[in-house]
């Protein structure tokens, strides 16, 4: 599944730098926050976070289509280069002898764990009751990457073939 696999890798590269990149964000402005208020906190300890999602929209909205990219879910660019790495290992494992065949599964649990690990850092960061007012969103120039990001995220991006069109004109 080599095609598959490289189609994984530049899905995988927008959502996960778009991940990382909405973390420093937070962080970012939590570091500002601690520093104005004069307070005494980890500001990257996500346990010392929440409610973050009406103080920080963009971060949070961004966050969310990749970690809903991440998980693989469907609509997400995540979803069609995951599903097709998937689809790929059960086509293998059917070819195969022996513990081979347990691949796939291997693979659909580490995906659903995935899901389990992304979605309790948006819970503990964006959701529950907030810890801190006043923090405020990223800069615009963090902010506008972060869009940037997000739109490769949603799977209309990668779903549009402009070699269909090809006739047409």
């Amino acid at each position: 599944a080599y095609g598959e696999s490289i189609f994984h890798l530049s899905t995988h590269a927008f959502f996960k730098c778009l991940l990382f990149l909405a973390a420093g964000a937070v962080i970012h402005q939590l570091h500002h926050y601690k520093e104005e208020h004069n307070m005494e906190f980890d500001h990257q300890d996500i346990r010392v976070m929440g409610g973050l999602r009406k103080q920080m929209p963009v971060a949070f909205i961004t966050m969310l289509i990749a970690a809903i990219s991440l998980a693989g879910l469907p609509l997400s660019s995540g979803y069609l280069s995951k599903d097709a790495l998937l689809i790929g290992s059960f086509e293998w494992a059917g070819t195969q002898t022996g513990l081979y065949k347990i691949v796939p599964y291997v693979l659909v649990l580490t995906s659903w764990l995935t899901v389990f690990y992304i979605f309790r850092l948006i819970f503990k960061v964006f959701l529950g009751k907030p810890r801190y007012e006043g923090v405020h969103e990223a800069p615009p120039a963090m902010s506008r990457v972060l869009m940037v990001l997000a739109f490769f995220g949603i799977f209309i991006v990668f779903s549009f073939n402009p070699l269909s069109f090809e006739g047409s004109w």
